[in-house]
């Protein structure tokens, strides 16, 4: 009723995923096992760092041309179409998306800069002293903990900080509904996954057979299915190769093919879906991906951010790491994710092989290494993007309450060995009063919490 409802596939939403499979693409490139990422949690700071670059700028030219913007939108554009797509993304029921930017007490920014960055994303900049690295890191830590629902603890160490650190950019995002129909449990079965030629382990099945979206498209030697939340606009993708040992094959094909044209040929048909229960944490450095996307500048001295301060500070980005968290089981998804950039200065079963004939049409067996998406069906706007393939040590099964304890453990154990290598009297005054209650890190930036912008 008067909202604009951005169309399927509209310009902005091509350049997103494009990105967004470029990044899978560059993140999957000689790493094995299970993987997920969100591509929009750092699209958003790379368009931020882009506007501080300056118009013009070599830097600002590498970041617009790996996002597929630089012919496509000026800044004015860009800014106003990145301001609806969020609050398009903040209607999507069960997406709950923060987002902050630290910046060092030395640095001043520029007021237009200022201006285009609270439009673009309504948050306003925090002065912070990095010389205090301890404390930085456990603030950073709580802002992912407190806005991931407590399901992702530790993202940054003090380690990865110095009193040179100019700037930090915290991304965060979280998803979680139950499936729109969800898994009978008493149909949930345990049986193995075909990993590889030599490596097969039994997992967890869970096992529906109803109506739902299912497409099996030849030319691409793939077969997708697609599941619905509830009562939301987020639908998950499962890409499964027809070939037990294609998934590698198909990521390379990505850069060939429009997987998002793939979807269209989803219909609805009775399908007798078996899906592993899986989690997922992965914890990438970005550095390297962004780098084989051809965005080098921002992480070297010649870095220019001319737009964004006032005067020439040598300021560079020195880290991108992303740590992300997905859930999959009968009731539904939990998903979630927080990135953040620094900147310093200066052999199978029958049940398997089944799935090599051509007569089982409505069978979506998931019995080996498949991908999947999970989009917004309003948009078509990529919120994250991974892959199964249990190598290693990837399985786990941790229940709810022992994951979300584990991730404020995980925290907690940083802060206790903070206390201990306290250096002067006022830091372990600061965090003895933190520890004391055995909450710290809720105590440690309590006067903080006023200050997170959540879309």
């Amino acid at each position: 009723m008067g909202e604009r409802i951005i169309e399927p596939e509209s310009e902005i939403v091509k350049a997103f995923n494009e990105f967004a499979i470029d990044l899978y693409m560059k993140t999957v490139e000689g790493r094995k096992g299970n993987l997920v990422i969100s591509p929009i949690t750092l699209e958003i700071p790379l368009i931020v760092a882009s506007v501080g670059a300056g118009r013009g700028t070599q830097t600002q030219w590498e970041l617009m041309k790996a996002l597929k913007l630089e012919k496509k939108f000026t800044i004015a554009v860009l800014a106003k179409e990145c301001k609806t797509t969020m609050q398009e993304i903040k209607k999507t029921k069960g997406v709950k998306v923060a987002t902050r930017l630290y910046i060092s007490e030395g640095l001043k920014q520029i007021p237009s800069f200022k201006h285009i960055s609270r439009k673009m994303f309504d948050y306003t900049p925090k002065y912070i002293d990095f010389t205090n690295r301890r404390l930085v890191a456990q603030k950073i830590n709580h802002f992912a903990l407190s806005n991931t629902q407590k399901k992702l603890g530790k993202i940054i160490s003090k380690e990865e900080l110095s009193g040179n650190t100019k700037m930090v950019i915290a991304n965060a995002i979280y998803f979680r509904r139950p499936w729109d129909e969800e898994f009978d449990k008493r149909e949930s079965f345990k049986s193995p996954f075909f990993v590889d030629d030599r490596h097969t382990i039994y997992v967890d099945y869970m096992c529906s057979r109803t109506i739902m979206k299912y497409a099996s498209i030849k030319y691409l030697g793939v077969r997708l299915l697609e599941l619905p939340f509830k009562n939301s606009d987020l639908v998950m993708t499962f890409i499964l190769p027809n070939n037990p040992n294609g998934l590698r094959d198909f990521e390379q094909k990505l850069s060939t093919i429009n997987i998002m044209e793939a979807v269209k040929y989803l219909k609805p048909i009775t399908v007798t879906a078996e899906i592993p229960v899986f989690r997922i944490e992965s914890n990438v450095n970005m550095i390297e991906p962004l780098k084989k996307l051809g965005i080098t500048r921002i992480f070297s001295p010649i870095a220019q951010f001319q737009e964004m301060f006032d005067e020439d500070h040598d300021v560079m980005l020195n880290n991108v790491v992303q740590k992300a968290c997905i859930e999959i089981n009968e009731e539904g998804d939990k998903i979630s994710t927080s990135t953040a950039f620094i900147s310093h200065h200066n052999r199978p079963t029958a049940s398997i092989i089944r799935w090599t004939t051509t007569q089982q049409t409505d069978h979506f067996s998931c019995f080996h290494p498949f991908m999947f998406i999970v989009r917004c069906t309003r948009t078509n706007l990529i919120h994250f993007i991974g892959r199964v393939s249990f190598e290693k040590e990837d399985i786990s099964y941790i229940p709810e309450k022992v994951y979300r304890t584990s991730a404020e453990k995980e925290v907690q154990t940083d802060n206790l060995e903070d206390e201990n290598e306290a250096s002067t009297d006022e830091e372990k005054g600061v965090l003895n009063k933190n520890l004391s209650d055995g909450n710290a890190v809720s105590q440690i930036v309590k006067e903080d919490d006023d200050d997170d912008i959540e879309f």
